[in-house]
């Protein structure tokens, strides 16, 4: 004896389309920043910082490239596939972007604290306003993921 999934109500979002649409632009974006980032974040670690911080950049560089490249990526893979798992895996990313943005925020103004300041343009006012940007893209994320009909009806049911 087999048991039926429930059936979503014709009149009820289904499928990737609606406000996902934006969730899935965003996925296809963040790889691709993520890249087009590599150089500045290579040229801020050759010329800008001390060599003694090396290996806080090797396990900053291995961070980047997870959380901004690979994890999208296979977000994306999970979505185009209606993967169960694409909300849950969705809202731990978008958490910890967040928690690494006010980390990473943290670290730099300890570590780097002078440096930010060095420059004609406060490197700190700019990383302050990715943080806020980030915040607030990350959260409505969060909240679309677990309170949508749409994302309900097209991944859980």
């Amino acid at each position: 004896m087999t048991i039926a999934p429930p059936q979503v109500p014709i009149d009820e979002p289904k499928g990737l389309g609606g406000w996902l649409i934006l969730v899935m632009i965003g996925l296809m974006t963040a790889p691709l920043t993520g890249l087009a980032h590599l150089d500045v974040f290579v040229a801020f670690m050759k010329e800008i910082l001390p060599k003694s911080h090396i290996d806080f950049l090797g396990a900053e560089f291995t961070a980047y490239v997870i959380t901004s490249i690979l994890f999208p990526t296979g977000l994306l893979i999970l979505m185009f596939t209606k993967d169960r798992s694409f909300p849950a895996f969705y809202v731990v990313w978008a958490a910890i972007n967040i928690v690494v943005i006010v980390v990473h925020v943290i670290a730099a103004k300890v570590l780097f604290g002078d440096l930010l300041h060095t420059r004609a343009m406060s490197l700190f006012g700019v990383v302050l306003n990715g943080v806020w940007r980030a915040v607030g893209l990350f959260g409505i994320g969060i909240l679309y993921m677990l309170k949508s009909k749409r994302v309900r009806n097209t991944f859980i049911n």
